[in-house]
């Protein structure tokens, strides 16, 4: 899964774009290659383990 965190106002969810003040956004924010994010939303819990990270001013994929 590749998801793009971005400010509030341009996030769309259902494309992989999630604002940096979401559960998910601010779970990931600070992690490095080979983290594991434990990740609790109204879905369920999920652990996340980051593989490449990618800081770009048009996307930032983790």
């Amino acid at each position: 899964m590749t998801l793009r965190i971005v400010k509030d106002e341009k996030a769309y969810p259902s494309k992989g774009i999630v604002s940096f003040t979401s559960v998910i956004g601010v779970a990931l924010l600070g992690l490095r290659c080979g983290d594991v994010a434990h990740i609790k939303t109204f879905k369920g819990e999920f652990d996340w383990q980051i593989f490449t990270v990618s800081h770009n001013e048009k996307k930032t994929i983790i």
